[in-house]
């Protein structure tokens, strides 16, 4: 059934609670699979992706709930050499009046380009290993109002 190159498959697992959300999932798109209706995002790739939120409701005046967020996503090809990966931590402050905090502690991201990439006439990126990390500090007042007010520091 599974032979060659010319093959997608995958498997995810999901547990929810009240308290905790786990996800995770483990696919194969092999370098010559040809999804002849709509598009594969990457070619020749073992996706892996696990995610951990934790959601407790403290007994802090004013807040619903807090979320805490896990995530590892990677992306090697059919000889698992890495191509792409994230990870990250947030941790989320849900109000019982609807507004929100949302942050980042870390986002961190790694691309491989195997070949240049070109963004416009003669501007490329070279082919190589790329790194960055990203941190954000979000705030938004009250959901339900008529003016919403946002602040995002990244």
């Amino acid at each position: 059934m599974f032979h060659g190159d010319d093959y997608t498959a995958g498997i995810r697992a999901i547990y929810n609670s009240r308290l905790i959300h786990i996800y995770a999932g483990q696919g194969a798109i092999r370098p010559n699979y040809n999804p002849e209706v709509g598009f594969v995002a990457r070619p020749d790739d073992n996706p892996l992706i696990a995610e951990f939120t934790f959601t407790p409701r403290p007994k802090i005046r004013g807040v619903r709930e807090l979320q805490f967020d896990s995530f590892l996503g990677r992306d090697p090809d059919s000889h698992w050499q890495l191509q792409s990966r994230e990870i990250f931590e947030n941790v989320r402050v849900l109000f019982n009046n609807g507004a929100l905090s949302d942050n980042f502690l870390f986002d961190h991201f790694y691309q491989r380009l195997n070949a240049p990439f070109n963004i416009y006439k003669n501007i490329d990126i070279p082919d190589g290993e790329y790194n960055f990390t990203r941190h954000q500090v979000s705030l938004s007042s009250e959901m339900d109002r008529r003016v919403i007010l946002t602040g995002t520091e990244r």
